[in-house]
């Protein structure tokens, strides 16, 4: 809807005066009829408390970013009106230039509080909004004052662990082997089992991007084709179930074969799967599909497999996301993950851009309703995302999320004066039922990485992260031109009943534990690629020279019993 400019800019200035001499029941008629030129005459303003207040307006997901700040401007008039007649609190909608001077203000002190929490990563991208909302101000807003506002800048099943495939780097060698390891005898290693059936020829594709989930003893591999592929834990043999769209055939032909980077749920019989990318849509989809397992039919829930323009009642096209199931079973929840513009863009597709976008929302999906809600993010939260690790921890009822990166957020080394388009991560949080965030700190930690598959042991509530890799030029590596692969195993223990924190030294830990991509010196306890020691402890510690090595190699040799060699 186009609203008139010149009777828009007379029915506020009428207000305005209006409101001056308190006039508010007056001076509330001319805001409303500005209101209902931009948002039309179908909405009430302001609605019944009874039906949760404000205004609905059907043409808000459609309006441009202007006449949306002159539509909160107005409604904060309204709200100042009430105030005036003592009918409601004050408004939280400012002007123009007042809410980006508030939204910097919050963005500021956000940072602040994330920084005294240890929560780097929030804090950095806090001050980054602050950037970028200033190098995207509309026309005629002045910024002199604003501008003081920016500072200087696979699966599991009981105890067991199985991973398919996989891809050393992105130009190979690609796996189609299958393995497993037991989480209570880690010591055993892993073990090799029945190749995945079907070769190349037939699946068109690297065994790379796949997800799975377990449902009645069978591990079901879902990759995009009507053919759902299954491994029998029981029996440990490959199987083939061949799955049904009634709707359009063509669809899944044309575009889903190839369907990568998207997440996937089993709940009660019932396999869903959110997003990712396919051929015909790189810069991910927003699709939401339903398997029903026993009677072998798919059913689209919600969004599209080739989005054109932005939506605002579900979530948007994405790869990478968080998904997770919560505990009664009820809601399946969806946070951050990312929309690869910059591929879009070279496949001339619809939503293309020269940079990435990294999502900051999280939604619910109401398995009995069918319908979508955004959900707020509060708490210490994980700052924006992709490509992270992420489970849901029956036994202790928390969500948890490991590492990723950000397409967004670019890395200043300060003491090589270099600079990274993008930010790796090796934080850790935690997601109460109730959905608040919280941070996990830890001594030790894995090298930052994204890809990395985080799972939890449902028998014992273990949880584990395995593999993923890093950018070589983010974490320098000598031996890797452009980035690493990981596979290594890793246990997160944490300080909460069940959370298996038992025997852990946290003393020890300071001194000795990994720090992501460095090493903790025994001695001094400072972090950098320290040397590790050659004696008969194996590398138990390490010591940034030789001067921390003589002055701990005493207690160092009492406390490990370790012996030159």
């Amino acid at each position: 809807m186009i609203a008139p400019e010149g009777t828009l800019q007379r029915l506020n200035k009428r207000g305005q005066k209006l409101l001056k001499v308190e006039r508010y029941e007056d001076a509330m008629k001319e805001f409303k009829g500005a209101i209902l030129l931009i948002a039309g005459h179908g909405c009430a303003i302001p609605q019944d408390a009874k039906n949760g207040g404000g205004m609905w307006c059907e043409h808000y997901p459609r309006m441009g970013f202007l006449p949306v700040i002159k539509l909160m401007a107005l409604c904060n008039d309204v709200a100042s009106c009430l105030v005036g007649l003592g009918q409601d609190e004050e408004g939280s909608f400012p002007r123009v230039e007042e809410y980006f001077r508030q939204r910097l203000i919050m963005f500021d002190q956000a940072s602040d509080v994330y920084l005294r929490l240890g929560n780097t990563g929030a804090a950095v991208h806090r001050k980054w909004n602050m950037r970028t909302t200033l190098s995207s101000l509309p026309e005629g807003i002045n910024r002199q004052d604003l501008d003081t506002l920016l500072p200087a800048l696979a699966i599991w099943d009981i105890s067991r662990y199985y991973v398919l495939g996989g891809e050393k780097s992105l130009d190979g060698p690609f796996f189609r082997d299958f393995q497993c390891i037991n989480l209570e005898k880690l010591s055993d290693g892993w073990r090799r089992l029945p190749n995945f059936p079907r070769p190349k020829s037939v699946t068109l594709d690297d065994i790379s991007g796949w997800l799975a989930g377990v449902h009645a003893n069978k591990a079901y591999f879902y990759s995009g084709s009507m053919a759902l592929d299954y491994y029998d834990l029981q029996t440990n043999k490959w199987g083939c179930i061949i799955t049904q769209y009634p709707e359009v055939r063509s669809f899944w032909l044309c575009q889903m074969r190839s369907r990568k980077d998207f997440t996937l749920e089993i709940v009660d019989g019932k396999l869903y799967v959110f997003g990712g990318t396919h051929v015909e849509s790189r810069v991910g989809c927003n699709i939401f599909m339903e398997l029903d397992l026993e009677k072998r039919v798919w059913r689209k829930l919600s969004g599209e497999s080739k989005p054109t323009i932005p939506e605002w009642t579900v979530p948007g096209p994405r790869r990478f996301h968080y998904m997770w199931t919560d505990r009664g079973k009820g809601k399946i929840y969806l946070m951050y993950g990312d929309a690869d513009r910059q591929t879009a863009k070279m496949a001339n597709e619809p939503l293309g851009a020269l940079s990435g976008f990294a999502y900051d929302d999280m939604w619910s999906w109401d398995l009995k309703a069918e319908k979508w809600q955004r959900e707020r993010i509060v708490g210490n939260p994980p700052c924006p995302r992709t490509e992270g690790g992420c489970t849901y921890n029956e036994k202790l009822s928390k969500t948890i999320v490991f590492a990723g990166f950000s397409p967004t957020l670019p890395t200043n080394f300060v003491e090589t004066i270099n600079s990274f388009n993008l930010s790796y991560y090796a934080d850790t949080f935690i997601c109460e039922d109730r959905l608040k965030w919280k941070q996990v700190l830890t001594r030790g930690l894995p090298t930052y990485r994204a890809q990395s598959n985080l799972f939890s042991d449902p028998a014992t509530g273990r949880t584990f992260t395995f593999g993923g890799y890093t950018n070589s030029e983010y974490v320098p590596d000598g031996k890797h031109i452009d980035s690493r692969t990981f596979g290594d195993l890793w246990e997160l223990k944490l300080d909460v009943p069940g959370g298996h924190f038992e025997g852990v030294d946290f003393a020890e830990e300071a001194r000795t534990a990994k720090a992501g991509p460095w090493q903790r010196c025994f001695t001094c306890g400072s972090a950098g690629p320290w040397k590790r020691c050659a004696g008969s402890c194996r590398g138990r510690v390490f010591f940034c020279d030789t001067e921390c090595q003589k002055d701990g190699w005493k207690e160092h040799k009492e406390k490990h019993k370790c012996a030159k060699t």
